[in-house]
């Protein structure tokens, strides 16, 4: 994930450290990724160019401790309760959407509830802001008991071809490695424009749209899949990803778009574009 990061990191201009040591826990890995993943998201976002985040992954006699920080503006007292709660973005105009809607950091405290981990965050005004996750370590024998082989990641065997939109970077490329290691072919776009241009060459039908509910610049991701299956004289399948709970739901239900809300469960995903072949 940190190779996958480091052009992220790069274009903002935010150095970028690592100090990680070995350490071995059971726990889900996509989850657990996505968690790391959004932390790091959130402190390239905020964090001015110059500035430095590092990740470093630690281990004492019975835990293991991911900790992310970072250089940026930190966060004040007052404003501490309410980042976790969904559309809540501090620091980030109603225009500015390359922050994102605010869902990141609800996102990381439903997954550590989820995975049962152990989240912590400090941060002061002007001196940044520093998150820790801490898991149970495995003991000798439960390491080898534990240990995945790697026949046993579940595949398709046709090589689906699913589209990916999403307008942040780091969950475009989360979710590539997902399908990837599933064995689907994965196209990537920011936007519906992305997404019809990268589909020209391309003459088989795609087997599904996963498609990000609010997009940059107003995209809804509602009106995105109908002008692609407008596009491609098709009803492709579709899952719609959202953090909305409710609401607007069951207005899909003729129109072969699912809907999973965030953060989004991988064993779930994998049967559901099971379904849809």
């Amino acid at each position: 994930m940190a190779e996958e990061m480091s052009a992220s990191f790069l274009q903002a201009g935010v150095n970028f450290e690592l100090d990680l040591n070995s350490a071995t826990v059971n726990t889900d890995p996509h989850l657990l990724a996505r968690v790391v993943r959004n932390l790091l998201s959130n402190a390239i976002k905020f964090t001015p160019r110059g500035g430095r985040v590092s990740l470093l992954l630690t281990a004492t006699e019975t835990h293991a401790q991911v900790s992310i920080s970072d250089t940026g503006p930190g966060i004040p007292k007052d404003k501490q309760d309410a980042i976790f709660e969904e559309f809540v973005q501090l620091q980030n105009s109603e225009d500015d959407t390359e922050k994102g809607l605010g869902l990141g950091l609800s996102i990381v405290r439903r997954l550590a509830d989820i995975l049962n981990l152990d989240l912590e965050f400090a941060s002061e005004v002007g001196a940044g802001t520093q998150f820790v996750l801490r898991l149970p370590l495995l003991s000798a024998d439960e390491t080898l008991s534990h240990h995945p082989s790697r026949q046993s990641i579940a595949q398709f065997d046709d090589r689906p071809l699913i589209i990916v939109i999403d307008d942040e970077q780091s969950i475009r490329e989360g979710m590539k490695s997902l399908l990837s290691e599933w064995g689907c072919e994965v196209i990537l776009a920011a936007n519906k424009a992305q997404a019809i241009q990268s589909l020209l060459p391309i003459e088989s039908t795609p087997t599904a749209l996963l498609v990000d509910r609010h997009l940059a610049s107003n995209e809804d991701g509602i009106s995105v899949i109908e002008q692609l299956r407008e596009e491609l004289n098709e009803p492709v399948p579709a899952i719609l990803i959202t953090g909305e709970i409710s609401g607007f739901q069951s207005s899909l239900s003729e129109t072969n778009i699912q809907v999973m809300t965030k953060p989004v469960d991988p064993a779930i995903l994998f049967e559901a574009i099971a379904g849809l072949r």
